[in-house]
């Protein structure tokens, strides 16, 4: 996952930089055109259009470190101290399966991720709730997800953990779950 936010992040830096490079090629053309007025808006333009997308970087760096730290903290280590203790003796009432449900993507995010414990092979993650709160269905995606309804589940082995993805609107922060177990998109109900 941290990979593909990078990746995400490389992506975003290319495309601004050639569009501030075609920005600054416009008013070089301009004021060679002996075009001083454009050449000014141009160049006015081009400021207003850098400040926005400072700002507009700022806020996703943020959002990905976030994210990031959420993802780090799943380590083998932190996951061993935090895991509750197994028992040899289980229950008929542990074999049971549950199912977890999430009505808003408010409810778990990357400030305040919510967790599940022991999750199962068949245990459910009810985000019926959410689709409807999109109004959209959720669509896997192999990468971080960008475009509302787009939803990842990564899964880490060697720590038996899995996070959950789901893009809400642009500028809204995404639900992220931690759930410490394997999250398969069959354990998904919609």
């Amino acid at each position: 996952m941290i990979t593909n936010l990078e990746s995400a992040k490389h992506q975003v830096i290319n495309e601004a930089a050639d569009k501030m490079r075609l920005k600054l090629l416009e008013i070089i053309t301009a004021a060679f055109d002996g075009d001083i007025w454009n050449t000014v808006d141009h160049h006015k333009n081009w400021l207003e259009e850098l400040g926005a997308l400072s700002k507009n970087f700022s806020a996703m760096e943020t959002k990905s470190k976030a994210l990031t730290d959420a993802a780090s903290s799943l380590s083998d280590e932190k996951l061993d101290q935090s895991a509750a203790p197994e028992t040899q003796d289980s229950s008929p009432a542990d074999t049971r399966a549950a199912t977890y449900s999430f009505n808003a993507t408010s409810e778990s995010t990357l400030e305040a991720p919510s967790e599940i414990r022991n999750f199962k092979s068949g245990d459910k993650l009810d985000l019926s709730g959410i689709q409807r709160q999109l109004n959209t269905s959720l669509r896997p995606v192999d990468r971080f997800p960008e475009v509302i309804g787009e939803m990842q589940i990564h899964h880490s082995p060697s720590a038996n953990t899995s996070v959950i993805v789901i893009a809400d609107a642009p500028g809204k922060d995404p639900f992220l779950l931690k759930v410490f177990g394997e999250v398969r998109q069959s354990n998904i109900v919609t």
